[in-house]
């Protein structure tokens, strides 16, 4: 499977399962199991996905199970949690329902610029 499929499954399962803006929610738990950046994304997006990654198996439980979660609505936050996501930590928003930045995110990124 490559990551475009990959990503294309997760998203048309959330869609599915009526998560708001699930290509959005998708992209965020495939990037939280798998380390995956979108420069990186798109230059191998149509090569298979275990072909760069190390220990595939177990970011792809890791994966399966973020996406389960979610299908369930179970929120980012508890998904994703401090996964060692760095300064962009993922919560379910009260207002949109949806995965949104934590507000000291951009301060921290702040800065770091």
């Amino acid at each position: 499977m490559t990551w475009e499929e990959l990503l294309r499954s997760a998203s048309n399962r959330l869609s599915q399962a009526g998560v708001p803006d699930p290509e959005l929610d998708a992209w965020y738990l495939m990037e939280a199991a798998y380390g995956l950046s979108r420069a990186r994304y798109y230059l191998e997006a149509k090569k298979p996905a275990e072909a760069k990654t190390a220990d595939f198996s177990a970011r792809s439980a890791r994966f399966e199970e973020l996406v389960s979660r979610r299908e369930g609505r179970d929120t980012g936050e508890a998904a994703v949690g401090d996964q060692g996501h760095g300064l962009v930590q993922l919560h379910a928003g009260q207002s949109t329902g949806g995965v949104e930045h934590l507000p000291h995110a951009g301060a921290a990124l702040g800065a770091l610029i």
